[in-house]
C-alpha cells in the first residue's frame, strides 16, 4: 500500500510538471541573417539557427579544442589522421552521415560505410586541418511535411513575418517552442535580444533585464588598401598603396578611441590584428599604430609627401596632389566612421573623397578598381575558416587577390606559414605558426583593423540557465533555459 501511495505521488507530481511546462515559449530578438533563408533547404540557415535543429558528429572546444562525442559515440583515428571510424548513436545511421556528405558537397571527404551504425571517413588531407569546421548531420528524411527535423533539441516549425518558429525535439526540455524575431527593437517584451550597435547609447537606460556583455566581437572593421598591379588606378597611386610607410602613416592616423566613444558609445574595442582577443591563437606581441598625427606626418614627410605649391593638400616627390578616394558601404556605422577617418586624414593635408555605395563586392573582387576601402568582415576565431584572406592565391586577398605566384617576399612566407598551420596536428606549434603571421602582419599592415563592437544580450531576469556564447550563440545551451 505504501508503494502504491508513492508511485500515485510521483505519476501526479510528473503530471502536474508536464502540464506546467505546456505551451512555455522563449522570445528571442536576434539579428540573424535571413537574407537567403529557405525554411526546407539547411544550407541557408544561419549558424546559431542550424545548431539547434541538427548536430554534427562531434563538438570542439574553442578554448583548448578538445573534441566532444555528440552523434558519434566514439571513433578511431587512422593512417596520421586522415581517416576516422565512427561509432553512432542510434538516432542517426551510417545512411544518413553518407547523405550529409553528399548534401554540404564535401569533395574533400569519401566514406566506406563498414555497417548501420559504423562508417569510416577519409579525409583528402590530414582531419586536423578541418577540425573546427564540424560535419552537421542532415539525417535524408530532415523533410517531414513543411517541418524540419535533425536529432537537435528542436525542430522547424514556421517561418513568417520574419519570425522562426521552433519546437522542441525532445521530451527532457523545458521550453515547447522557441520564437526568434528577426526584426526587432528594444521596445518588444521579448525575452533575450540581441543588443544592437546602434542602441548602445541606451545599455544603461535598460531595466528589468539582465545584460551580458561577452566582450568584442568577431566582427570587425577594416580599413583595406589597394595593392593590386592590375588595379586600373593610376600608377603613382599604386606606388603610394605599396609602400609600407604610407599605410603606417595612415593607421597612426586613425583615432579608434574616437571611433569607440562616437560610434559605439564606448562599447567596442580596439583591434590590431586578424584574431579576437578570446581566440587561443591571439597574440598582443605584435607592432602597434597608436593614434599619433606627429609620426603620421614624419612618415609621409620620409617618403617624398610635401606641400609643394601651398595649396593645403600635400603632393608626392612629382608634384601629385595626395588625394584619395575611400570607397564604403551604405551603412550607418561604416559612414561614422568613414567621417572620422575623413577628418583625421584631412589633418594630415591629405584629400579625401568619400563613395558610398551598396556594394563593393563588384570593385573589390572583379574591376579592382577602388583605392582605400572600409569593409566589416567577421572573422574566425580559428584562422582556417579564413584561409581565402591569408592566402595570396584566394578570392578574398583583399589587398591583392588571386595571385598565381605571391608578390612580395612576405606574402610568400605567410603562404608558407599558413599551409604549414593548416597540416600541423600539435596546438602549440600551431600557435608559435600563427604568432609569427600575425606579427608579419602588423609590420607589413597589409589591411588596417579598426575596431570591434562588443557583444551585448539582454535577458528578462525571470530567464534561467542563459549562457550566450561568443562562439556558439546565444542558444547553444537552449536544452537548459528556462523561465
Amino acid at each position: 500500500m505504501r508503494k502504491l501511495l508513492i508511485f500515485i505521488l510521483v505519476f501526479t507530481f510528473i503530471l502536474v510538471i508536464n502540464r506546467g511546462n505546456e505551451g512555455i515559449i522563449l522570445t528571442c530578438g536576434i539579428p540573424l541573417d535571413i537574407s537567403s533563408f529557405n525554411p526546407f533547404d539547411p544550407k541557408t540557415y544561419p549558424p546559431h539557427l542550424l545548431t539547434l535543429i541538427f548536430e554534427p558528429l562531434f563538438d570542439v572546444t574553442p578554448g583548448s579544442y578538445k573534441l566532444i562525442p555528440r552523434l558519434a559515440r566514439y571513433w578511431r583515428i587512422l593512417n596520421q589522421g586522415r581517416e576516422w571510424i565512427f561509432y553512432l548513436r542510434k538516432e542517426i545511421d551510417s545512411d544518413d552521415v553518407i547523405f550529409s556528405i553528399d548534401f554540404w558537397g564535401k569533395n574533400d571527404i569519401s566514406y566506406e560505410k563498414i555497417d548501420k551504425h559504423t562508417i569510416k571517413l577519409i579525409f583528402s588531407k590530414n582531419m586536423f586541418s578541418n577540425i573546427v569546421s564540424p560535419l552537421f548531420i542532415i539525417p535524408k528524411n530532415f523533410l517531414r511535411g513543411e517541418e524540419v527535423r535533425g536529432t537537435g533539441p528542436f525542430f522547424f516549425k514556421k517561418y513568417i513575418n520574419s519570425e522562426i518558429i521552433l519546437e522542441k525535439n525532445r521530451e527532457n526540455i523545458y521550453l515547447n517552442n522557441i520564437i526568434i524575431k528577426t526584426n526587432y527593437t528594444l521596445k518588444d517584451d521579448l525575452d533575450i535580444m540581441k543588443v544592437p550597435s546602434e542602441d548602445f547609447k541606451d545599455i544603461e537606460n535598460i531595466k528589468n533585464y539582465v545584460i551580458y556583455n561577452l566582450g568584442p566581437n568577431l566582427e570587425t572593421s577594416n580599413l583595406i588598401i589597394n595593392q593590386n598591379p592590375f588595379s586600373p588606378i593610376p600608377k603613382y597611386k599604386l606606388a603610394w598603396f605599396q609602400n609600407v610607410n604610407f599605410r603606417r602613416a595612415i593607421a597612426h592616423a586613425i583615432d579608434k578611441n574616437l571611433i569607440i566613444e562616437k560610434v559605439y558609445n564606448g562599447y567596442a574595442h580596439p583591434q590590431d590584428g586578424p584574431l579576437n582577443i578570446k581566440s587561443i591563437y591571439y597574440t598582443e606581441n605584435i607592432r602597434k599604430y597608436p593614434y599619433n598625427l606627429e609620426v603620421s606626418k614624419k612618415l609621409l614627410q620620409d617618403i617624398g609627401f610635401n606641400d609643394r605649391n601651398n595649396d593645403g593638400f600635400l603632393e608626392d616627390i612629382r608634384g601629385n596632389m595626395l588625394e584619395i578616394n575611400i570607397y564604403a558601404i551604405k551603412d550607418k556605422e561604416i559612414k561614422e566612421i568613414a567621417e572620422i577617418i575623413k577628418s583625421d586624414l584631412e589633418k594630415l593635408k591629405i584629400k579625401v573623397n568619400l563613395i558610398y555605395k551598396d556594394s563593393l563586392s563588384i570593385n573589390l573582387f572583379q574591376t579592382f578598381n577602388w583605392e582605400l576601402a572600409i569593409v566589416k568582415h567577421k572573422w574566425s576565431l580559428d584562422p582556417i575558416q579564413d584561409s581565402n584572406i591569408y592566402l595570396s592565391k584566394e578570392a578574398f586577398h583583399f589587398w591583392c587577390p588571386f595571385q598565381r605566384s605571391p608578390i612580395n617576399q612576405w606574402e610568400r612566407q605567410v603562404d608558407y606559414l599558413f599551409n604549414e598551420f593548416q597540416n600541423e596536428k600539435s596546438f602549440i606549434k600551431k600557435k608559435i605558426l600563427l604568432y609569427e603571421i600575425q606579427k608579419i602582419w602588423a609590420k607589413y599592415l597589409p589591411l588596417i583593423f579598426i575596431v570591434s563592437p562588443y557583444d551585448i544580450y539582454i535577458a528578462k531576469k525571470n530567464i534561467k540557465n542563459f549562457k550566450p556564447s561568443l562562439y556558439y550563440g546565444p542558444l547553444w545551451n537552449s536544452y537548459e533555459i528556462s523561465k
